[in-house]
């Protein structure tokens, strides 16, 4: 049974990301403020990670130049038009996940290229929803 760090249902789960992200978007802006001038900062996750970094970069929250998605769900909802622009984006599924397969990565994929992504080509890995 996978490690879960809500309780409660996806709805309960959904409220969690927006708070994580809210939270990560805050840490990233004072991390970029005490940065060299020009820093420009990449997010990802694996999993419910993932559903974090992609939250917080597209909310409005922080500014990124890349985004990293590793065996991560397509959002339920299309992205707000534009908020990926000029994001270098890289999603990368498992052939044997169960819970982020790679139909979901080809959605986020796509998702993502309609935000104004640039998107690398959807890597596909052999494995399950796991990281070794």
């Amino acid at each position: 049974q996978p490690r879960q760090w809500w309780k409660g249902g996806i709805e309960r789960w959904e409220t969690g990301v927006v708070d994580a992200a809210d939270k990560f978007a805050a840490c990233a802006k004072a991390a970029l403020a005490d940065a060299p001038s020009g820093a420009k900062l990449a997010v990802g996750g694996f999993s419910q990670g993932a559903a974090v970094a992609l939250r917080a970069a597209t909310s409005g929250g922080v500014s990124v130049a890349a985004l990293l998605q590793l065996s991560a769900q397509a959002p339920k909802a299309e992205l707000p038009e534009g908020c990926l622009a000029g994001v270098r984006v890289f999603v990368a599924a498992g052939d044997e996940d169960e819970v982020a397969p790679v139909a979901m990565g080809e959605a986020l994929l796509s998702a993502c290229e309609k935000a104004g992504a640039s998107c690398e080509p959807l890597h596909k890995y052999s494995g399950d929803h796991e990281v070794t």
